[in-house]
């Protein structure tokens, strides 16, 4: 019998047999050869995948390579660049404040960074001059978290050119920017949409969250994170650079060109620079790391008796907080998903590519990292990959499927 109560939920991490929690052990190994498959196909160079239930740990396994060219095998212990799936331990540091009664999500963001105060919105760029007319409001700390800002790094040539261009040139993901340069830069830049009325996904908000943690708290983003939420839950391998001594952890980037596998050379070292401690992208963790944070946020922000938050906090993160927004992110189902504070939640399984409970939440990372966390069931999930360029497969939504094929009860 699962509980989705958070308080009632077990506080610890541990490895226990699949029959123990439900989960059938002869329907589970269906994942090993699924999985293999898209090494052997050709699909993924490797990967690492986790699964647990009631907090014990019934699946943790490696495939293929962590260097393919070396046929260096994978590990347990290798280490991901997380991209995307930063967002979620960003606004865990922002509720953080929130209960310590630092602001409210309801907050304007130019209370703390004035530099966004009376912006203006983009209506088009006519002979060369750029139209934009006044905000309607302020942008909101929670409009940050829910991508609901008006704010993006990415502005569509056909709207503006001169604006396109100027985004191009600043190279906005490169590592070698700290995220107070582009604070400052997202500043220059006219929101795309009213605050409030889109939901346009955006590593910009993320970002202004992580500027907005460093003025309130007096701290590096990284060392808050590190402080706040990495110590005390002993993720000992999350960081924003990994050390010299664990590069060879990490497993190699690779993408897709004429059909095969092939490393991907510009994005692959930037775990080693520790420069851009950026709100949406930037993490590097391992799959058992990333699993202690879902766990303590499907506990109700506890484990192992170290509280990060409250059962109150999480509910707010994994609750959709979207309303009458208009979704103008081609690739979001809005029709399945709403979006909490830095996780998708799962809405109407009449839309859904997989087996995913209705209250289902978590997210994914450019490179095809990927967590659930399913409250009803008790279950949560990590997929760890390093592949971009577009998958011709929807991995996570197959191993998803089989993680829920095995639970029996």
């Amino acid at each position: 019998m699962s509980c989705a109560c958070p308080t009632l939920l077990p506080i610890h991490l541990i490895f226990g047999k699949p029959e123990q929690v439900g989960i059938s052990s002869e329907r589970l190994e269906r994942l090993d050869s699924v999985m293999q498959g898209f090494i052997d196909n050709g699909e993924l160079a490797g990967f690492v995948t986790l699964i647990a239930r009631h907090g014990h740990i019934v699946q943790f396994k490696t495939y293929g390579y962590r260097d393919l060219e070396n046929q260096a095998s994978m590990e347990k212990d290798a280490l991901f660049r997380l991209y995307s799936m930063t967002k979620p331990v960003t606004c865990t540091a922002m509720m953080i404040l929130v209960e310590e009664g630092e602001f409210l999500l309801s907050d304007p963001i130019s209370k703390y960074l004035p530099q966004f105060k009376n912006r203006r919105v983009l209506i088009e760029e006519k002979g060369g001059e750029i139209v934009t007319v006044p905000a309607e409001s302020e942008i909101t700390i929670q409009q940050l978290a829910t991508h609901t800002s008006g704010l993006a790094y990415e502005i569509s040539k056909d709207i503006s050119p001169t604006l396109f261009k100027k985004v191009r040139n600043k190279d906005v993901y490169n590592p070698n920017h700290t995220i107070e340069e582009l604070a400052e830069f997202s500043a220059s830049l006219p929101l795309l949409h009213q605050p409030g009325t889109h939901w346009q996904y955006c590593d910009a908000s993320m970002d202004l969250i992580a500027c907005l943690v460093e003025v309130i708290s007096g701290q590096k983003y990284g060392d808050f994170l590190h402080e706040r939420i990495f110590k005390p839950l002993k993720m000992n391998d999350t960081a924003y650079a990994a050390p010299e001594e664990n590069w060879d952890r990490v497993a190699c980037l690779y993408e897709v060109k004429d059909g095969k596998l092939v490393r991907n050379l510009y994005h692959e070292d930037y775990y080693k620079l520790n420069i851009r401690q950026g709100g949406g992208d930037n993490l590097v963790s391992s799959t058992m790391d990333y699993a202690r944070f879902a766990q303590m946020l499907a506990n109700g922000g506890e484990l192992e008796g170290v509280r990060i938050l409250s059962p109150q906090s999480v509910k707010r993160m994994s609750t959709d907080l979207i309303r009458n927004e208009k979704n103008v992110t081609p690739w979001h189902n809005d029709r399945a998903f709403g979006f909490g504070l830095g996780v998708s939640v799962v809405k109407d399984p009449a839309y859904m590519e997989n087996l995913s409970s209705v209250g289902t939440y978590g997210w994914s990372g450019y490179a095809r990292t990927y967590f659930f966390i399913d409250p009803k069931e008790d279950v949560i999930g990590v997929f760890m990959t390093q592949r971009l360029s577009p998958n011709p497969v929807p991995w996570w939504h197959i191993f998803t499927n089989l993680v829920y094929q095995a639970i029996v009860d």
